[in-house]
C-alpha cells in the first residue's frame, strides 16, 4: 500500500508536517500525535490466510515428528549394540587427547544455526550464555536452547527443544526488561521466561491469556516488542487486535490508542522523574536520519508504565504555533507544550551538539547508556561506539568498529543486550561482553 504524505493530514492538528514512525505509522512533528492508516482488505484477508497456514504447518510438523521418533526407536535399537562395540574398539586403538574445557566448534553445536545470543549474570557473579540454535530446514524450525557457564563451557542445564512451523522474518528474539528478567520469543508465536535459578525458560503463553482473558482468550496468533515502551510485548489476537501489553505493571492498551493513553496521565501530579538520554531528530537529508544527542527528565509514577517519546526538532518554518516554538539552533527547537503532554522537563541538547546520523540506542541500564552512529553522511568512513554516562550524557568510552575487530560486517547490524555490569554486543554474531567503563570482559571470537 502506497501512502501520499503530501495529502496525509495529521488527525488532531491537520497538519502535513509528519514523519513516519512506525507500519503505517506516521507522527506529527507538531502535536505529537500519532496518525495511522489501516491496511486494506487484502491485507487483512492475507493475515487470516497466513494464520491457518501456520496451524496446518504446526499439525503436520507434529505428525512428522511423531513419526519421525517412532522409526527412530527402531533405528536405535538395532544400531546402539554396533554403535558401542565401534566407539570401544576406536577408544582402544587410538586413545585420542581430550581437553577439559568444552568447545564451541567441536560439538553437534557447530552443525546447528545459531539464530540468537545473550548474555546474563548469575547469582554467584559468573556469566551464563543463552544461544537458540536451529537444525531445521525453514520450513519447520528445531530450535535447541542451550546455557552454559559463560568462562569453562560447562552446561548449565539440559538443552530445551521447540518444534515450530517456519515463520518468515520472526527470528528468535530476547528482551530484557528493567528488572533484570530475560524473555524469549521464538517464531513471533511463543513467549517463555527465563529462570535463572534452575537456567530453564518457562512457557508464558498460556499465563498471557489467563492474566487477560478479556483481550486473548480468543487466542494469541503473534508476540512482538514495542520499539519505545520497555517492559512490555505487542500482542496480536487471532481476531486480529493489537495490544501493548505491559508486563511488569499489569497494563493493557490497544495498540491504535497508546499514544493518546500516554499523554492522557496527569503528568502534572507526577513527582517524580527519571533521567533520560536519547537521539533526536533534526531538518535534514531523512534518508541520513540526522539526530542529536539530547537529555531530558521524564516524570514516572510507580506501578505506572513507561513509554519512550518519538523525539523530533522541527525547524522554526514547519510550527504552526510560532508561539509555543522555543529554538534550540537556526535550525531546529521544540514546542515545550508538546513535551509536556509527555512528561518531559528539562530538556537540553548534550553538548557538543554535533549532528550524527543513523544513530540508535543500543542498549541502556542505570548506569550507562550504550549508542552507536556515524560521525558523517558517509557510510563506508566508520561507524561509532560509545558508552555514555546516563545521568549527563558524558562519554566514558569510545571506539570506532576498525578498533574492535570482534565486530562483524562494519557495525551494521550491531546489537546489544543491558546487564547491571555491563553489555553484551552482538553483530549477528556473538562479539564482546564489556563492563561499564569499557572493559572487555569476554572476546568471543575464539568461539567462532
Amino acid at each position: 500500500m502506497t501512502i501520499d504524505l503530501k495529502t496525509l493530514k495529521c488527525a488532531e492538528c491537520a497538519s502535513t508536517a509528519l514523519d513516519q514512525s512506525g507500519l503505517n505509522e506516521y507522527t506529527c512533528r507538531h502535536c505529537r500525535s500519532v496518525t495511522r492508516v489501516e491496511d486494506d482488505g487484502a491485507d487483512h484477508l492475507e493475515r487470516v490466510l497466513n494464520q491457518v497456514k501456520y496451524a496446518a504447518a504446526e499439525r503436520l510438523a507434529s505428525e512428522q515428528a511423531s513419526r519421525g521418533r517412532t522409526a527412530l526407536r527402531i533405528v536405535g535399537i538395532l544400531g546402539g549394540g554396533m554403535a558401542i562395540v565401534f566407539l570401544l574398539l576406536v577408544t582402544l586403538v587410538s586413545p585420542g587427547k581430550q581437553d577439559g574445557r568444552p568447545s564451541f566448534g567441536a560439538s553437534s553445536l557447530e552443525q546447528d544455526r545459531l539464530e540468537a545470543s545473550t548474555v546474563y549474570q548469575r547469582g554467584d557473579g559468573k556469566f551464563a550464555f543463552v544461544r537458540v540454535l536451529d537444525s531445521g530446514n525453514g520450513e519447520v524450525n528445531l530450535y535447541r536452547v542451550v546455557i552454559t557457564d559463560l568462562d569453562s563451557g560447562t552446561p548449565l542445564a539440559e538443552p530445551q527443544r521447540f518444534e515450530l512451523p517456519g515463520t518468515p522474518g520472526a527470528r528468535p528474539e530476547f528482551q530484557h526488561f528493567s528488572n533484570g528478567e530475560i524473555y524469549l520469543t521464538l517464531n513471533g508465536r511463543r513467549l517463555s521466561h527465563l529462570d535463572s535459578a534452575s537456567a530453564r525458560f518457562d512457557d508464558l503463553n498460556k499465563e498471557l491469556i489467563n492474566r487477560h482473558p478479556e483481550q486473548f482468550s480468543i487466542g494469541v496468533s503473534a508476540i512482538d516488542s514495542v520499539y519505545n515502551s520497555p517492559d512490555a510485548f505487542k500482542v496480536t489476537t487471532n481476531g486480529g487486535s493489537v495490544y501493548n501489553v505491559h508486563w511488569l505493571t499489569g497494563e493493557v492498551v490497544a495498540d491504535a490508542k497508546s499514544y493518546s493513553d500516554y499523554i492522557d496521565q496527569p503528568f502534572e501530579s507526577y513527582t517524580n522523574t527519571q533521567r533520560r538520554i536519547d537521539f533526536a531528530s533534526v531538518p535534514g537529508a531523512s534518508l541520513l536520519r540526522p539526530s542529536v544527542l539530547v537529555s531530558y527528565d521524564q516524570k514516572v509514577r510507580t506501578g505506572k508504565y513507561q513509554q519512550w517519546p518519538n523525539l523530533s526538532l522541527p525547524g522554526p518554518g514547519d510550527y504552526l504555533r510560532s508561539k509555543d516554538y522555543h529554538a534550540l539552533t537556526k535550525e531546529y527547537g521544540f514546542s515545550p507544550y508538546s513535551f509536556r503532554g509527555e512528561g518531559i522537563t528539562n530538556f537540553e541538547v548534550v553538548s557538543p551538539g554535533e549532528t550524527r546520523f543513523e544513530a540508535s540506542v543500543l542498549a541502556r541500564n542505570d548506569a550507562r547508556v550504550l549508542v552507536a552512529y556515524d560521525p558523517t553522511p558517509v557510510e563506508d568512513q566508520g561507524r561509532v561506539l560509545q558508552l555514555l554516562d546516563a545521568k549527563n550524557g558524558k562519554v566514558i568510552w569510545s571506539r570506532t568498529v576498525d578498533q574492535l575487530p570482534q565486530i562483524t560486517r562494519h557495525g551494521r547490524f550491531v546489537k546489544a543486550s543491558p546487564l547491571a555490569s555491563g553489555f553484551y554486543i552482538d553483530s549477528n554474531t556473538p562479539s564482546l561482553l564489556i563492563d561499564n567503563d569499557g572493559n572487555i570482559l569476554h572476546d568471543f571470537r575464539h568461539l567462532k
